[in-house]
């Protein structure tokens, strides 16, 4: 017969369950302006393997993904990569060609994935350094190894670890924010699938921090944020885009202080 300890006990543990998303409605256990529970971990590819300079895993609840840097490599002379997957750009005859992989949980890549491609080749362009060697090729592969919301966020921020675990110079730390809305303006930081599906409007924000690294508060460093990439879908009023903006802004502290923590 159960007693009154064991069913208590039984209560707790089927509550922390709850709280770190294995199971029952995870929104319910943490506030619409809270991340969901976050994990990052560097250096998870093992030295010599191929020509990897820095590699990052990620998770934001149940979503999880990985990132491999390889690069700076020289570029064969006179040739810029473009297409889908890569971006050159060019400043004074300076140019640093970016190329992205995204490969999904299983199957053959999509349009969804070469999407994905782009805008990591658009964010990793955005936040280069200019004195990241010129004429070189840096290539970032991302593998997908659950999804459940808020994907595009937990790309770039995997993508942003990885990049300073190899060194290569970055303006600023970036960090990504997912936000949704519901049709009567309700928000949602860090969305899941459920909530993304149920929501009118999903954007995934990129902000910046200029200094040594995020969250840092040493003197003389500007450690306000910055918007320098914006990804959208569905519809919202201009009104509820300023409140999108505003809690991307809000909820970015907190993010900063994570990679911060991580990095250091």
């Amino acid at each position: 017969r159960e007693t009154r300890e064991t069913r208590e006990t039984r209560a707790l543990e089927r509550d922390e369950r709850r709280a770190i998303g294995f199971e029952g409605d995870m929104r319910e256990r943490r506030s619409p302006l809270q991340f969901r529970p976050l994990e990052a971990e560097l250096g998870i590819t093992g030295v010599g393997n191929g020509k990897v300079e820095g590699s990052a895993r990620w998770s934001a609840g149940r979503t999880v993904v990985t990132a491999e840097v390889k690069g700076p490599e020289a570029s064969p002379s006179g040739l810029s990569h473009l297409g889908s997957t890569t971006q050159a750009r060019s400043e004074d005859q300076i140019s640093v060609s970016v190329k992205a992989v995204v490969r999904p949980m299983s199957g053959l890549p999509t349009e969804r994935e070469h999407e994905l491609e782009d805008k990591m080749v658009k964010f990793v362009q955005s936040v280069l350094d200019l004195s990241c060697p010129p004429r070189t090729t840096i290539t970032v592969l991302v593998q997908v190894l659950s999804d459940d919301g808020s994907l595009l966020a937990a790309i770039l921020n995997a993508t942003s670890a990885a990049l300073l675990e190899a060194g290569i110079p970055l303006y600023g730390s970036p960090a990504s924010v997912s936000i949704a809305m519901t049709d009567n303006s309700a928000i949602y930081v860090d969305p899941d699938a459920r909530e993304e599906s149920t929501s009118q409007f999903v954007g995934t924000y990129t902000l910046q921090r200029t200094g040594p690294l995020a969250g840092s508060r040493q003197e003389g460093f500007d450690t306000r944020s910055t918007f320098v990439q914006v990804s959208t879908m569905g519809q919202a009023s201009g009104q509820a885009l300023c409140l999108a903006e505003k809690a991307a802004q809000s909820a970015s502290s907190s993010l900063f202080e994570f990679i911060n923590n991580i990095i250091n």
